[in-house]
C-alpha cells in the first residue's frame, strides 16, 4: 500500500482505526522505515500540544486523546533504530518536560461535564477529546472540546480558539457556544456538525471542478468573515473544513488562530536553525512547529511563516489557494520530500505544473496570483480573491452572445423581408412577362404576316411583271451578256420610278429591295440609284430561295454595318447605327423562285411596333450580342433565355428575362426579345452585392454567438 498521511498515523496513534484498517497498516509499518520515523516525530511531538493532521472525524485537529493511545505510539516508536530515533530528536529543538501530569480519565456517555451532559466520544486529536454532548438547559446536541491533560500551555491555546472563534459569527464558521473549566478539565462547546471534512467530501467520488470552487467559495467565506473580526486562521486546509449533511462547509479549528491587530508578541526562528526535517512520504503533513515559534501544516504554510515573519491575513489566503489548487489538479502545487525542499520550493515560488488540467486558464491564473511569494503581489484580501473566483466569467461572452445573435436576427430580417419583397416582385414580374411574351408573340406574328402580305401584294404592281419576267438571254445562248446588262438596267429603272417609289412608301415604313431571278439587286429604296449588288450574301435572302423555303421566307437581325449587309448594299454605302432586322420573300410562280422581295425594319422601330407600355422595357439583341432598345445593354446581353433574374445597373435594380424571337418559319430563333421590369431595390439598393454581404455578416454572427455562448457555458464559474 501507499504510505499513509500524518491524519492516519494520528488516528492509529490515538486508538481510532478499526481492525481492518489497522492491520495492513501495521504490515506497512513494519517494512517501511520512513513512516515509522514520522510516528516517532509525532509521538515525540505530544509534549507541546502542536499535533497536525485531523485524526478525529469532525477534522477538528486535536491527536491522540486517551493513555491507550501513548502507550500504542510509544510501542510504535520502539521500533525505530536507535540511531534514527536519534536523529529525529534533533531536528526541533525541545527541552523535554520534568513530569507529565497524568490525562484524565475519558469522560462516559451520561458523565455531566458542567452542565453538559456526555452522549459519546466522537473523535480526538494531539491537543483534547471531543464528545458529543445535550446542552439540557437550551435542549441542543454540542461537541465539546475537553483538554487531554492539564497543561497551562494548551489551557491558553484552548481558550485562544473560544476567543478567535466566538468573535466571528458566520454560516461558513464553526459557532462557539461555551468555554468553561470544571477541575482542571477544561472545555470549550461548539456546534455540531454531523458530516465529513473537506478533504473526506473530495476524496469520496470525483467532483468537478464547479462543484469545487463552490464548496471553496462557501468555505472562504467564512475566512473572510474571520479575517473582517480581525482574527487569523493560520491553518487552514481541507481537514480544517467540516462539510455538514447540509451541504455547507463550515471553517473549524482555530486553535492556532492569531489576532491581526494587536496580538502579542512571539518568538520566532529560522529555517536554519530549526534544522533538516523528516523527509519522505506521509511527512509532508507533519507539524514541525513549536507553539510560538512557527504555527501551522508546512504543505499549506506561506513563505512567510516559514520564515518565521509576519503573518497577516494574506498568510491564509495562501493556504486557501493551496487548498483549492490541490483540490483542482489532484497535487500539491510545492513539492518538497523534505522539509528544506519545501521550503526552498515555496520560497522561490517554484509552483509545480498540473499533471492534469481540469481548470480554465482563468481559474488558474487566480489560483496562481494567491500563491505569490511576496504577500503584496497576491490578493488584497480574502473577499478580492472571492469576488475572482465568483465572477461569473461567462457573463461577457454571454452578453457577447446575446448581441451577435441580437444583430444576426436584424441581419436575418433584413434577408427574409427583403427575400420576401423580391419573391412577390418576382411572381407580379413573372405573370407580366408571361402575358406580355404573348403580346409580343402576336405583335411579331402581325408584322410577320403584314410583311408577307406586302411581298403578295407586290405581285400585282405592274412592274414587277417585268421583274419576274426578266431572263439573261446568255443564259440560254440566245444573247450577248451585255444586251443582258442593259435589259437589267431597265428593269431598274423602272422600278426606280416615280410610281414604284410612292406605292413602297405607302406600303411600308421601311426599306424595300427587289432582286431577280438570280438573287441580284435591282432596287433598294434606301439608296434607288444602287442596283448589281448580290442580294444572297443575306442568309435570310439565301434562305428564302432555298428549297423548301420559299414560301416561309427567311428572316435576321444584325448590325447595319454587318459584313453581309454590306455586301449585299441593301442601304448603301454609309448605313445607319443600330440593328436591321430583315425579311426575304421569293417570289414564286409555278414553284419557281422568279424573284425576291426583302424588308428590312429599324430594330428600335420594330421594338416601338410591338411595344407594351411603360412599365416595361425592351430590348432587340441580335446573336452577336449587339442590342437595341430602353433595357441596358450590358444587362440586355447578360440576360438568358427563360430564367428571371434580378440585375443592377447605374442603382436600378430590374427584373430582366430574355425570350427568343423566332424567324418567319416560327420555329429557328433569329435573336432576343429582351423585357425588364424596374423593381424596389431593398437591400440590393444600399450598395453592390448587399445580399451577399448582409448574407456572410449574418452567418458570422450566428457563428460568433454559438462560439460565445459555448465559451460562456465553458467558463461558468470556473
Amino acid at each position: 500500500m501507499p504510505c499513509p498521511d500524518a491524519n492516519s498515523l494520528q488516528a492509529l496513534m490515538a486508538g481510532l482505526l478499526g481492525s481492518q484498517a489497522r492491520a495492513p497498516l501495521a504490515r506497512h509499518l513494519d517494512g517501511c522505515g520512513e513512516c515509522r520515523a514520522v510516528l516517532a516525530s509525532l509521538a515525540r511531538g505530544d509534549d507541546d500540544g502542536d499535533g497536525i493532521g485531523d485524526s478525529d472525524g469532525d477534522s477538528d485537529d486535536d491527536g491522540v486523546g486517551d493513555s491507550d493511545g501513548d502507550a500504542r505510539a510509544l510501542a510504535l516508536a520502539a521500533t525505530i533504530s536507535p540511531g534514527r530515533a536519534l536523529a529525529l530528536d534533533d531536528t526541533v529543538a525541545e527541552a523535554a518536560p520534568a513530569a507529565r501530569p497524568a490525562p484524565p480519565a475519558l469522560l462516559s456517555p451520561g458523565a455531566k461535564l458542567g452542565r453538559y451532559v456526555i452522549s459519546g466520544r466522537l473523535g480526538a486529536g494531539a491537543m483534547g477529546v471531543v464528545y458529543g454532548a445535550v446542552d439540557p438547559e437550551l435542549g441542543r446536541e454540542v461537541a465539546i472540546k475537553v483538554l487531554r491533560r492539564p497543561d497551562p500551555q494548551l489551557r491558553d491555546r484552548l481558550g485562544r480558539e473560544a476567543r478567535a472563534m466566538a468573535q466571528v459569527s458566520h454560516p461558513n464558521v464553526v459557532a462557539v457556544y461555551d468555554v468553561g473549566a470544571v477541575g482542571e478539565q477544561v472545555y470549550i462547546a461548539m456546534e455540531l456538525v454531523r458530516g465529513q471534512t473537506l478533504r473526506q467530501w473530495q476524496e469520496q467520488a470525483p467532483r468537478s471542478t464547479k462543484e469545487l470552487v463552490e464548496i471553496y467559495l462557501a468555505a472562504g467565506r467564512g475566512l473572510a468573515a474571520a479575517h473582517a473580526a480581525g482574527v487569523i486562521h493560520r491553518d487552514f486546509k481541507p481537514d480544517n473544513v467540516l462539510l455538514g449533511v447540509d451541504g455547507r462547509p463550515r471553517v473549524t479549528d482555530f486553535g492556532l488562530a492569531g489576532v491581526a491587530a494587536g496580538a502579542a508578541a512571539r518568538a520566532s526562528v529560522s529555517l536554519a536553525d530549526l534544522g533538516p526535517r523528516p523527509g519522505g512520504p506521509g511527512a509532508d503533513e507533519l507539524a514541525l512547529t513549536r507553539t510560538g515559534v512557527l504555527i501551522g501544516t508546512p504543505v499549506y504554510m506561506a513563505p512567510e511563516q516559514f520564515a518565521g515573519g509576519n503573518i497577516d491575513p494574506r498568510s491564509d489566503q495562501w493556504a486557501f489557494c493551496v487548498s483549492l489548487f490541490e483540490a483542482l489538479y489532484g497535487q500539491r502545487p510545492f513539492a518538497g520530500a523534505s522539509w528544506d525542499e519545501l521550503a526552498q520550493a515555496v520560497a522561490a515560488g517554484v509552483v509545480r505544473e498540473p499533471a492534469v488540467r481540469r481548470a480554465s486558464p482563468a481559474l488558474g491564473r487566480i489560483v496562481r496570483r494567491g500563491l505569490a511569494v511576496r504577500p503584496g503581489d497576491r490578493h488584497a484580501t480574502m473577499e478580492e480573491l472571492l469576488a475572482e473566483l465568483g465572477r461569473d466569467r461567462g457573463t461577457p461572452w454571454r452578453r457577447a452572445a446575446a448581441g451577435c445573435g441580437l444583430i444576426a436576427a436584424v441581419f436575418a430580417a433584413g434577408l427574409g423581408a427583403d427575400a420576401l419583397l423580391r419573391q412577390r416582385a418576382e411572381d407580379a414580374t413573372t405573370q407580366s412577362f408571361r402575358a406580355t411574351g404573348r403580346q409580343l408573340e402576336r405583335s411579331v406574328a402581325l408584322r410577320y404576316e403584314s410583311f408577307i402580305a406586302l411581298a403578295d401584294a407586290s405581285y400585282s404592281v405592274p412592274v414587277m411583271h417585268k421583274v419576274l419576267g426578266h431572263k439573261d438571254q446568255a443564259d440560254f445562248g440566245l444573247g450577248e451578256q451585255g444586251l443582258d446588262t442593259e435589259n437589267l438596267a431597265l428593269v431598274h429603272d423602272t422600278l426606280a420610278s416615280a410610281d414604284w417609289l410612292s406605292w413602297a412608301q405607302r406600303t411600308s415604313r421601311a426599306t424595300i429591295a427587289v432582286g431577280d431571278y438570280k438573287g441580284r439587286l435591282l432596287f433598294t429604296s434606301a439608296d434607288p440609284a444602287r442596283w448589281g449588288a448580290d442580294l444572297l450574301a443575306l442568309p435570310a435572302a439565301s434562305h428564302a430561295f432555298s428549297v423548301g423555303a420559299a414560301r416561309a421566307g427567311g428572316a435576321m437581325v444584325a448590325r447595319y454595318d454587318d459584313p453581309r449587309l454590306l455586301a449585299a448594299q441593301l442601304y448603301g454605302p454609309t448605313p445607319p447605327a443600330g440593328l436591321a432586322v430583315v425579311f426575304a420573300r421569293a417570289l414564286v410562280v409555278g414553284g419557281v423562285p422568279l424573284g425576291l422581295f426583302v424588308q428590312a425594319i429599324d430594330g428600335a422601330q420594330l421594338l416601338a411596333d410591338v411595344s407594351v407600355g411603360e412599365e416595361l422595357e425592351l430590348a432587340l439583341v441580335a446573336p452577336d450580342g449587339s442590342a437595341v432598345g430602353q433595357v441596358p445593354a450590358k444587362l440586355a446581353r447578360a440576360a438568358r433565355p427563360g430564367d428571371i433574374r434580378e440585375a443592377r445597373e447605374a442603382g436600378v435594380v430590374r427584373l430582366v428575362q430574355a425570350r427568343p424571337l423566332l424567324g418567319l418559319d416560327g420555329a429557328s430563333p433569329i435573336a432576343s426579345l429582351v423585357l425588364a421590369r424596374r423593381i424596389d431595390p431593398g437591400l440590393a439598393g444600399l450598395f453592390a452585392r448587399a445580399r451577399t454581404v448582409f448574407a456572410l455578416a449574418a452567418a458570422l454572427l450566428l457563428a460568433g454567438a454559438l462560439g460565445a455562448a459555448w465559451r460562456a457555458r465553458a467558463l461558468r464559474r470556473i
